[in-house]
């Protein structure tokens, strides 16, 4: 990422603060086919949940009987249910799991230019931030990760979320403990590494918004997801 980097800085003659955002630009443009399968795999599993929580409720009902042989036959059937959807948990994180070495990539390869310095980092900011390579004096990128955090966590952008379950303790401390840990530690980094943090929060929320749009869902082949099924009265009374 240093070389890539050094490439758009040098070769096109951009600003530092120009070559960070365009390279989380070019980054994000790559990961996007795995944020589309994602946006497919959870519209999908939306769209069978009744079906999956019908086999999961049989398979439990089974275990607490003690019946090995029916939970073995309902496990195989939401199996064979899912392949046949082609839905997978797991599809949910992929993402996640991509960017990651990407972001640990930019992470480090930032922090070590950074701490050098590369002199040109040292002039290569923005407004408040003209030295990259020393914190924002103002604290303004720091609060921006942790604000943009915060509301792709909200959103459940890029599946971040996706696996936090359905308990509202676990959901209300990652939404509000994650991005104040974040803030903690990123006060002190490099302003280089909070404005790549706070750009590829940002792309996250802007591809998050995009891939709900009708259009964007009818261009990419994302399913509708269709409204959960009415509860028959007669067993709500």
């Amino acid at each position: 990422m240093q070389y890539c980097m050094e490439q758009l800085h040098i070769g096109l003659d951009l600003p530092w603060w120009t070559t960070i955002m365009v390279t989380t630009l070019c980054i994000r443009l790559v990961t996007v086919k795995f944020v589309v399968m994602a946006q497919k795999n959870a519209a999908l599993m939306s769209n069978e949940m009744p079906k999956v929580q019908a086999l999961q409720a049989k398979m439990s009902d089974a275990r607490m009987r003690g019946d090995l042989y029916d939970s073995a036959k309902y496990g195989a059937e939401l199996q064979a249910f899912m392949q046949e959807k082609k839905i997978n948990p797991l599809k949910s994180i992929f993402p996640i799991l991509v960017q990651m070495p990407f972001f640990m990539s930019m992470f480090f390869g930032l922090r070590g230019m950074a701490n050098l310095p590369v002199e040109s980092m040292t002039y290569g900011g923005l407004v408040w931030f003209s030295d990259l390579s020393i914190p924002d004096p103002y604290m303004a990128l720091p609060l921006l990760t942790s604000a943009t955090l915060f509301y792709q966590i909200r959103i459940a952008a890029d599946g971040i979320g996706a696996q936090m379950g359905s308990s509202p303790l676990i959901r209300y401390a990652m939404q509000y403990g994650a991005p104040g840990i974040i803030l903690l530690f990123s006060w002190n980094f490099p302003a280089a590494l909070t404005l790549y943090w706070t750009t590829t929060n940002m792309i996250s929320i802007c591809q998050a918004k995009v891939l709900r749009t009708d259009k964007a869902r009818a261009f990419f082949g994302i399913p509708k997801t269709r409204p959960p099924p009415l509860l028959d009265r007669k067993t709500t009374r």
